[in-house]
């Protein structure tokens, strides 16, 4: 199964900082491709930037995603950002 989401944002410079991290090298492995696009209302009621994601490699596994998510989280976290984090 492709993996693929949304990150959701409160300001620009988070959307654009999160493009940056998953532009790295060091999260290149996830075979991520991304686009920025308005949140969806089903999940920001806020007027707000989001970020479209999805596995250019199918077989995700749980692990990966948690892991996914645990990394991104923590190279937000030593900005001073957060995301919410929306997997379909």
């Amino acid at each position: 199964m492709v993996f693929r989401g949304y990150c959701i944002f409160q300001s620009t410079s988070e959307a654009f900082e999160v493009g940056r991290i998953l532009s790295s090298p060091s999260f290149r492995e996830f075979g991520l491709v991304f686009e920025y696009c308005p949140a969806p209302r089903e999940y920001s009621t806020d007027c707000t930037l989001a970020l479209y994601f999805e596995s250019t490699e199918e077989g995700y596994t749980r692990e990966e995603r948690e892991s996914l998510h645990t990394r991104l989280d923590l190279g937000l976290k030593t900005k001073g950002y957060a995301c919410k984090l929306v997997c379909l």
